[in-house]
């Protein structure tokens, strides 16, 4: 888990410097796993905890340890407008065909613009080491490195509907790397009606992904049978951001907690507002 110092700032107040925050931190189970280059350190969780693969997990260890509190008024801000969680309503209509989906939640926005990320965004990703793509795909990534919970983007001109399933032996999918991968019954996929548009526990797919294009936008959430999403990243070789925190024991909580967060930072941003239903 990457920490860039002054991202971890935002959550919490510390006159430490990052070789002392990094000796705390590795006392207490996040071992120092390179040095620490530009104030970004490395750690390797040893205790392979779910409540840490977030920057807020981080500083709330750290808070504990220096016995200092988080700062109010950053990841506590969620939505901005009241939004109803009408399952049935939502369109695209979403059927769940498994067991296996733990949790799942989405939100739709509607005429936005693909344009480069806001600078706040931007630095942040920068000093991770993920690279930036549009303002919609880093938000994602933006919230999945805080709190720790991926999330995904459709274009929502692509998506007539959204089917949680087993998938088909020999059916395929185009991640949106351009790598096909070959499924088979013990992978998850979100399928429309006809063919997988996300490997759910690892990737996304191509054809409906983001474009420069897209206008209008599907975000999602969703938590998995943990021992499945392990299983699938490490058959398909796609060891990544996502797949890493899918293979843990993530709470079912952190799945509308995240939209929320992205809700937020869409509209404080960048002004978008959400439609008013979800998922």
């Amino acid at each position: 888990m990457r920490v860039p110092y002054f991202w971890l700032k935002d959550y919490i107040d510390t006159k430490l410097k990052p070789k002392e925050v990094a000796r705390l931190l590795t006392m207490a189970g996040h071992a120092l796993d390179k040095p620490i280059e530009n104030e970004v350190m490395d750690f390797e969780d040893r205790g392979n905890r779910a409540d840490c693969v977030g920057l807020l997990g981080i500083a709330r260890d750290l808070a504990a340890l220096t016995r200092t509190v988080l700062k109010s008024g950053t990841v506590h801000k969620t939505r901005t407008v009241p939004i109803k969680y009408l399952n049935e309503s939502f369109r695209p209509k979403i059927s769940v065909e498994t067991e296996k989906v733990i949790r799942w939640t989405a939100v739709i926005f509607k005429n936005i613009k693909i344009q480069p990320s806001a600078p706040f965004v931007a630095e942040r990703l920068s000093a991770y080491g993920l690279p930036l793509i549009n303002n919609i795909v880093d938000l994602t990534n933006f919230v999945m490195v805080e709190l720790g919970m991926p999330l995904h983007a459709f274009d929502l001109d692509k998506v007539n509907r959204i089917i949680l399933r087993i998938a088909k032996k020999s059916e395929t999918l185009v991640t949106f790397e351009g790598t096909k991968l070959e499924l088979d019954s013990d992978d998850l996929v979100a399928a429309d009606n006809n063919d997988p548009l996300t490997l759910t526990t690892a990737v996304g797919g191509r054809a409906s992904g983001i474009a420069d294009t897209t206008t209008n936008i599907l975000v999602e959430s969703g938590l998995y049978h943990q021992p499945t999403a392990r299983r699938s990243a490490i058959k398909h070789n796609v060891r990544n951001e996502t797949s890493s925190r899918l293979g843990k024991y993530l709470h079912p909580q952190y799945c509308p907690l995240a939209v929320e967060r992205f809700i937020f930072l869409m509209k404080d941003l960048y002004g978008y507002e959400p439609e008013p239903t979800a998922y």
